[in-house]
């Protein structure tokens, strides 16, 4: 059967093969002067001419006092910085390889993050010190574990203050301008790598090359060419979090705009720096955008928010049309816009015009420039090209990533032949090529915009001892827009669980971080529902009403991460 294919309305130009920091930096359409990056807790600013100094001091620290080369790992621990760009930046310049972790994360994901992507120099977050060495203290985890990987050792030359570090590359010294490398290199080569959440195992780490981020922020520039050009961004996303990394750390300065740091999600200052920097658009996720729905500080502030607030783009998540409609309305002159993407995909694929009709609300967008999609049903046919079909979302393209590092097994699953990239994700469009993500094939579940693997959480609660069997499906919440996962497990007979199933939730919240956590509670069954091949029967339990849910108290929802 031939393939069905899907374009973009329309073309837009490559990126040049050369060094990524190149790109941004020499080709910004921000004059020296302009200002980039703000840091309102520290009072500073850095015009386009700062960040390209402090980038080549971070590239020259990382090679001669770091004896970072070419292919080597750097590994970032923290919260949002301000200079984040000129870290990566620098790290690109010298051809090495950025590595970014959750601030979220507990010792034993840290530690997997360490060892998945052998990470050489851990730039880290004082606070998150302990955590980190905490990690490397722990003995091996499982028989999987490629524990000769791990090159952290807690010594200062491997585990390096961030803080420190950041103040060494501000004063005067010796700088490395961009180098260039084979084309080979900049399409093949991973530049980052990012952590995602597969159906089966542990999070797995994201090849993504230079040309791939490149190519990305060209789609997402020629798209809607005022999207990010002149405007005033707040970093109110994780930086850790491809979303943010390619949107506010590289196509953000590539645009000239202006950016202001704010280091952690906090709903009350994120209303005083969007009115005292008179930002323009917002970068947000589903979960946000509720928070401004319900919050009284949005009516409270409305004529100072939409004296310069125009639009949300919203990602990572679903978001709902109600939703949509509650934050326009309470922001007059405020457009609320959605995209699609993964870490797999740099990450837009979907972007939705800020003059997108009404009845679009629900959205995912168009397709951007320079990417194929694919329809197809559950024996990899394609589907009709009309809007009633429905199947799974199929991209390949440029922007698409190279595969799972060092896991050739997870590559081949994750692809077609042809190179087709299977999303997991249950897509319809329209006649006008505005796309719907209406199901996800993939078991994965969405908490807080952060992908959580059931197959994670169900390993760990098979750990517990009292636990002979488990499941985790993901419970969606109408009021906060997220999903929460929500396990259901089966109790060995006699045991202290029988008394107190929701001790369990407070025993998986302690190992996991906090967007893992069993925010739905727990459910206790005699048995869970399995096929003749032992299949978890995820569509039954998600069909379940009127059980009893253990341990929801001891999980208290809170606005921010």
């Amino acid at each position: 059967m031939p393939e069905t294919i899907y374009t973009a309305d329309f073309e837009a130009p490559m990126p040049p093969l050369k060094n990524l920091a190149s790109i941004v930096l020499s080709d910004s359409l921000a004059r020296p002067s302009d200002t980039l990056f703000v840091d309102p807790d520290a009072g500073k600013s850095y015009t386009l001419d700062d960040v390209r100094r402090i980038t080549g001091r971070v590239a020259y620290e990382l090679q001669y006092t770091h004896n970072i080369k070419e292919g080597d790992v750097v590994g970032l621990y923290t919260h949002n910085q301000a200079l984040f760009s000129c870290l990566i930046l620098g790290a690109m310049s010298i051809g090495a390889v950025v590595s970014t972790m959750s601030y979220a994360y507990l010792p034993a994901e840290a530690r997997h993050a360490m060892i998945v992507a052998g990470m050489k120099m851990l730039l880290v977050l004082p606070e998150l010190r302990e955590t980190a060495i905490k990690a490397v203290k722990l003995p091996k985890q499982d028989d999987e574990e490629e524990t000769e990987r791990l090159q952290i050792d807690g010594s200062l030359s491997t585990l390096v203050n961030i803080s420190k570090f950041l103040e060494i590359v501000q004063q005067d010294g010796p700088c490395i301008s961009p180098k260039e490398f084979s084309e080979l290199k900049y399409k093949n080569d991973p530049a980052f790598l990012c952590f995602s959440s597969g159906t089966t195992g542990k999070f797995k780490a994201v090849m993504l090359t230079q040309h791939n981020i490149a190519t990305n922020i060209y789609q997402v520039a020629h798209t809607d060419p005022d999207y990010f050009a002149g405007q005033v961004y707040l970093c109110n996303l994780p930086q850790f979090h491809l979303y943010g990394l390619t949107l506010l750390g590289v196509l953000a300065p590539f645009q000239g705009t202006k950016v202001i740091n704010m280091p952690k999600f906090d709903f009350t200052r994120f209303i005083e720096l969007i009115i005292e920097y008179k930002v323009t658009k917002l970068l947000v996720v589903p979960p946000m955008l509720v928070t401004i729905a319900k919050s009284p500080l949005t009516v409270k502030y409305q004529k100072e928010l939409t004296a310069t607030l125009n639009q949300l783009n919203s990602g990572a998540a679903p978001l709902s049309a109600s939703l949509v409609q509650e934050v326009e309305g309470l922001l007059p002159g405020v457009v609320v816009t959605q995209g699609y993407g993964l870490t797999e995909t740099s990450p837009t694929a979907f972007q939705s015009p800020r003059t997108r009709p009404f009845e679009k609300f629900g959205s995912a967008g168009k397709l951007v420039p320079n990417l194929e999609a694919r329809i197809i049903d559950e024996d990899g046919n394609d589907l009709p090209r009309n809007p009633e079909s429905r199947g799974e979302l199929c991209l390949r393209g440029p922007s698409i990533f190279k595969g799972y590092y060092r896991n050739e097994e997870a590559t081949k699953n994750a692809f077609l032949p042809g190179r087709w990239f299977k999303t997991g994700d249950v897509a319809t469009v329209d006649n006008e090529g505005y796309w719907y993500i209406v199901d996800r094939a993939k078991e994965l579940i969405k908490s807080k915009g952060f992908q959580v693997a059931p197959a994670e959480l169900e390993a760990l609660l098979l750990t517990h001892p009292d636990v002979v069997d488990s499941a985790v499906i993901g419970i969606y919440s109408e009021e906060e827009a997220t999903e929460y996962p929500r396990a259901f497990i089966a109790i060995k007979p006699g045991s202290k669980l029988e008394k107190d199933p929701g001790s369990v939730v407070e025993w998986v919240n302690d190992k996991v971080a906090r967007y893992k956590r069993l925010w739905g509670g727990v459910v206790v069954l005699e048995q869970i529902p399995k096929s003749a091949s032992g299949k978890i029967l995820r569509r039954e339990l998600r069909l379940r009403k009127n059980d009893v849910v253990h341990g929801l108290g001891l999980a208290k929802r809170q606005s921010k991460l």
